[in-house]
């Protein structure tokens, strides 16, 4: 109630204070009366604005007393608004109607109230000014007369700067320069030093004036292509087929000669007097040369094909185009026709 008996007491002197100016200036019966009804309407806010204040509903309470003040400046209001500001957690506003209440100029007919709420507020504002968060900011990176700091999105200077608790924005821009932006979370009391380093612009290099544009880098060699390959050794293809066939003859060479000397050698107990008739060593005899025959065309294949596909190996390429061949045996000639 210490309060309420304040903000009431500066009320009554509504009347006292209208009075005196009244006598001095000599006023109209007008003046008299809208005197008189702003001392009724500060009256009535200023008494809604302690019942907002005793109920905590302090958001109200700055309402009330603010609109009570626009109508009687009195000291003893703003101690209220500074009050109601410091229980939201309005530190700094708080602060500054603190500051008002003492900087305020009274009069020598000023009630006693007005010079108790500038007592008060010098109390109140030491006690605050410990539980209001302080940050140092410092930028650099670019010259101070190019720098624009912003704090919860309003302009500010570097150095020390008051904040209330809670989360806070930090941003700080230059021409030519990269903007540094930094949140951070204060609590009460808190001292903190903040640094927002602006980077440098990044150099931009152009070419030299009269500079020739340098050549374009050769493109790198291409791996070569299937097709060079196959240019480099155009008949490998038939130099394998002639060494395949030269495989297979010489397996038929050795199999055929093996069974040709077999048979010529069980002549002897089939022949009679070293004479062959069809009953009596006739078909063996037959079966011998044939194998004989079938071993050395097959011999002869075989030797060839193999001089055949060395050839074709070793052959030089003078064109990409395919080579063709083909190998002809027959009982009286063997050889490999084609075109290269």
């Amino acid at each position: 109630m210490v309060r309420g008996s304040v903000v009431v007491a500066a009320l009554l002197q509504l009347g006292v204070l209208s009075l005196v100016s009244v006598a001095e200036g000599q006023p109209s019966v007008e003046t008299v009366e809208a005197l008189e009804q702003a001392k009724r309407s500060a009256r009535s806010f200023a008494d809604q604005g302690f019942e907002h204040f005793e109920a905590g509903r302090h958001e109200e309470a700055i309402a009330a007393f603010s609109a009570a003040y626009e109508r009687y400046r009195a000291p003893t209001l703003l101690l209220m608004i500074a009050q109601a500001s410091e229980k939201l957690g309005r530190l700094v506003e708080a602060r500054a109607h603190y500051q008002q209440v003492i900087d305020e100029q009274l009069t020598h007919y000023a009630p006693k109230e007005f010079y108790e709420a500038q007592v008060r507020a010098k109390v109140d504002l030491e006690a605050l000014d410990a539980r209001i968060p302080v940050v140092e900011v410092a930028v650099s990176g670019a010259p101070a007369d190019e720098v624009t700091l912003l704090v919860d999105g309003k302009a500010a200077s570097a150095g020390v700067v008051r904040l209330n608790p809670g989360e806070h924005a930090l941003q700080a821009t230059a021409p030519g320069r990269e903007g540094v932006r930094r949140s951070l979370t204060l609590a009460e009391g808190e001292r903190v030093q903040v640094t927002l380093a602006l980077a440098a612009p990044e150099a931009t290099l152009g070419p030299a004036p009269h500079a020739l544009p340098s050549p374009a880098p050769a493109p790198p060699a291409a791996p070569p292509s299937a097709a060079t390959e196959r240019s480099s050794r155009p008949y490998l293809i038939p130099a394998l087929g002639a060494f395949g066939l030269a495989g297979v003859a010489a397996v038929v060479c050795a199999v055929t000669g093996e069974m040709s000397l077999n048979a010529t050698e069980s002549l002897g107990g089939e022949c009679v007097g070293a004479r062959c008739y069809d009953d009596a060593g006739g078909a063996t005899y037959d079966r011998a040369r044939t194998l004989g025959a079938v071993s050395t065309v097959s011999f002869v294949v075989a030797s060839a094909a193999t001089v055949a596909g060395a050839t074709l190996l070793l052959w030089p390429s003078t064109t990409a185009a395919e080579p063709k061949a083909a190998l002809h045996v027959s009982p009286a000639w063997v050889g490999v026709q084609g075109t290269f």
